[in-house]
């Protein structure tokens, strides 16, 4: 008998996360191999010890929905071809407090040069900042929104290789949220 929870039980939630994370490689791995293109956006926030969590809970929420409606955001999609995407939520506990947060696995059908990525993530931390501030959420450009290569993704999470070769990369971020430790966010 199994309980069938990915939060509260760790034998269920391990064989879960995996599965999980062997569909998204899966899907990633045909994605790239009909020649489109992944980019990973990670969406935080400013929080503190003090913050309740169903009041960021709430808060994020309403900033993610605002955050991908809208003309600039249809605007985007267009501009890089959004095919789909996959979206992962996470909460951690640290320093500051509870640290819920968001990644998006973007699946695309046009690449995103390396000269138009710093305006490319700049548009978007416009839109995600603009999102937090109408829900009661500050957000820094330091922090608020990371922008990187799904393939790369490893670099910026700071665990062990890449996706398709390594023990934790997009698809291990993406599905394995009860095997991470907390990271400091101003």
């Amino acid at each position: 008998m199994v309980c069938g929870s990915v939060w509260v039980c760790p034998v269920c939630a391990s064989k879960i996360s995996e599965r999980r994370r062997s569909e998204l490689k899966t899907a990633f791995k045909g994605h790239l191999d009909t020649g489109g293109h992944c980019t990973m956006v990670t969406l935080t926030f400013s929080h503190s010890a003090r913050d309740k969590l169903d009041e960021l809970l709430l808060a994020l929420g309403k900033s993610v929905n605002k955050f991908r409606s809208g003309k600039r955001y249809n605007n985007f999609r267009k501009e890089i071809g959004l095919i789909g995407s996959i979206r992962a939520f996470e909460i951690t506990y640290g320093q500051n407090g509870w640290h819920p947060h968001i990644h998006l696995l973007l699946m695309h059908q046009y690449e995103i040069d390396p000269w138009d990525w710093v305006e490319m993530e700049d548009k978007l931390y416009s839109m995600w900042s603009g999102a937090c501030a109408a829900n009661g959420l500050d957000t820094s450009r330091e922090h608020g929104l990371k922008m990187h290569d799904a393939a790369e993704a490893s670099t910026y999470i700071g665990k062990w290789g890449d996706l398709m070769d390594k023990r934790w990369g997009t698809d291990s971020e993406m599905t394995k949220p009860t095997s991470r430790r907390a990271v400091k966010v101003a």
